[in-house]
């Protein structure tokens, strides 16, 4: 799931409003559904906003701009030059050192069983795995959790509100954007390097985690955009829709456990799944 959201934040590296999460982008990036019209036993009430249209179009293109000038050069360099097996250990690494924050909001969301297969992913992967280079744990069936914060806060039921685009970052809304700040404390490698005063690591991580999740899928963004009529607007529904098939399946999920029927699924959106 992660990696498709990766693939949308595009300008940096990785549900707006309620409407937004519950609508079906059709392939011009339009609506065609409601979540609701679409499963009728989805119940929650959707509200299309994009309240801050013309803030969101301004930072989309300045954002594409400097995806254009600075990481767009450095991703493609990073993709034809690095041989495939680094490409995939900075990955796995990436991946690996998020591994504590997804643990503390799967326990959040109530999910302890997400909770304890990540801890045992970070034992497997730190001791066999080389300290992240390797995913031994997924080739043993230990199946990879990427929980956010933002995450959590819709399981808690914080309504989305506004689509919001951030300056480098991409896509967002207000309460994944308090999400981002709840999970930059929950995260030990920016504790580690706030308290030591290591800036420049953060800074380091930064960059490389934008290039290479960027590295990784420019033919899909460049046939993305060859196909939309309105790429701010493809970009803001996949996202929106990306958001709602991640907080849909946690929700289905906390539901199992406490009896009654899980949600049905969204539709699956035109990317193929990593």
């Amino acid at each position: 799931m992660m990696i498709r959201f990766i693939i949308l934040l595009c300008f940096s590296m990785v549900s707006t409003s309620h409407v937004g999460a519950n609508m079906l982008p059709d392939n011009q990036g339009g609506i065609i559904a409601t979540k609701a019209e679409a499963h009728p036993d989805f119940d929650e009430e959707i509200v299309y906003s994009d309240a801050l249209e013309p803030y969101n179009r301004v930072m989309y293109h300045v954002n594409e701009h400097i995806n254009g000038l600075l990481l767009r050069p450095f991703a493609s360099l990073y993709r034809d030059a690095m041989p495939t097996f680094i490409q995939k250990g900075v990955s796995n690494v990436l991946d690996h050192i998020w591994s504590p924050v997804s643990v503390v909001n799967s326990a959040l969301q109530g999910r302890f069983d997400k909770a304890l297969d990540t801890v045992t992913r970070i034992f497997i992967n730190t001791i066999f795995g080389f300290f992240g280079l390797m995913d031994v744990a997924s080739d043993i069936g230990f199946e990879k959790h990427q929980e956010d914060f933002g995450q959590t806060l819709a399981v808690w039921g914080v309504s989305p509100g506004p689509y919001l685009v951030l300056p480098l970052i991409g896509p967002s809304n207000f309460r994944d954007t308090i999400g981002r700040v709840g999970d930059y404390f929950m995260d030990p490698v920016n504790i580690y390097a706030t308290r030591r005063d290591k800036k420049g690591l953060l800074y380091t991580r930064w960059g490389v985690s934008s290039i290479s999740r960027l590295s990784a899928h420019l033919e899909t963004i460049d046939s993305l955009k060859e196909a939309s009529v309105d790429f701010y607007a493809t970009l803001k529904s996949v996202y929106e829709q990306h958001r709602a098939d991640q907080i849909d399946e946690d929700n289905s999920q906390k539901n199992n456990i406490m009896g009654p029927e899980a949600f049905l699924d969204l539709e699956e959106e035109a990317f193929a799944h990593d």
